[in-house]
């Protein structure tokens, strides 16, 4: 299974940088930074066998790489630096719903079977 990027619906800002105009402003730039993991760093997750994977893969790799996780104190860096885990998240969702992340359909089915079970759940 393999992550695809819409690229045709990724901007630039004058400066080349990735730009999303038309993604909610809370979220936009964890978003655009998702995308420089993606596009220009080339990261790709080992394998893609669920959503909740994949929003590790990115949180982990997000926190790392953009937000200079510090492994060694780790508390004191995520309570001051820390990106919040369901804003990564949203973001994703955001990604993915805009079709600017493609992701295999078997994965999507498969997220929103699991989301229908858990909703089924809690009535």
């Amino acid at each position: 299974m393999q992550l695809e990027i819409n690229e045709a619906r990724i901007e630039q800002d004058f400066f080349g940088d990735i730009a999303l105009p038309d993604c909610p402003p809370v979220i936009r730039p964890v978003a655009e930074r998702i995308l420089v993991l993606l596009v220009d760093l080339r990261l790709s997750p080992p394998s893609l066998n669920g959503m909740a994977r994949f929003d590790q893969f990115l949180i982990l790799n997000y926190w790392k790489l953009l937000d200079g996780m510090d492994p060694s104190d780790f508390e004191a860096w995520f309570m001051s630096k820390a990106t919040y885990p369901e804003k990564i998240r949203r973001a994703r969702q955001w990604l993915v719903e805009q079709r600017i992340l493609v992701l295999p359909e078997e994965i999507l089915d498969r997220a929103q079977r699991e989301e229908a079970r858990w909703r089924s759940q809690i009535r």
